[in-house]
């Protein structure tokens, strides 16, 4: 089957999955630490199959018809509003996130005892 007739390419390119396999697989590059191993992987196929591996997950997860149903509804106006509104939706996320990481964590260290001090003891 021509990849661009495969649904799961469709309905990556909608959700902009595409896009974040590319930034993904940019990122696998560049934490390659030696030269010729990023120039052998540059020279292959390995963006192409990076997202076979890619397209396969999707295929085994979703049954064409989910496939078409999701597209369908990432053409309509709420589904394009979500993608649009997403990445700012997950940026305030990560950001609460990390803030509440660090509020629980000051939390969780006031309820350590105080090692300096000595508690008495009986004998």
């Amino acid at each position: 089957m021509n990849p661009t007739d495969r649904l799961a390419v469709t309905l990556m390119e909608k959700t902009g999955a595409i896009e974040s396999a590319k930034m993904m697989f940019d990122y696998i590059l560049t934490a390659m630490e030696a030269p010729e191993m990023i120039d052998i992987v540059s020279s292959t196929n390995a963006w192409e199959a990076f997202m076979e591996g890619t397209l396969t997950i999707y295929e085994k997860n979703f049954t064409r018809e989910e496939m078409q149903e999701l597209i369908t509804f990432y053409d309509s106006d709420i589904g394009k509003t979500l993608i649009s509104k997403m990445p700012a939706v997950m940026t305030e996320c990560m950001a609460f996130g990390e803030l509440w990481g660090r509020t629980l964590e000051n939390e969780i260290d006031n309820l350590k005892p105080d090692p300096n001090i000595v508690l008495a003891t009986c004998s």
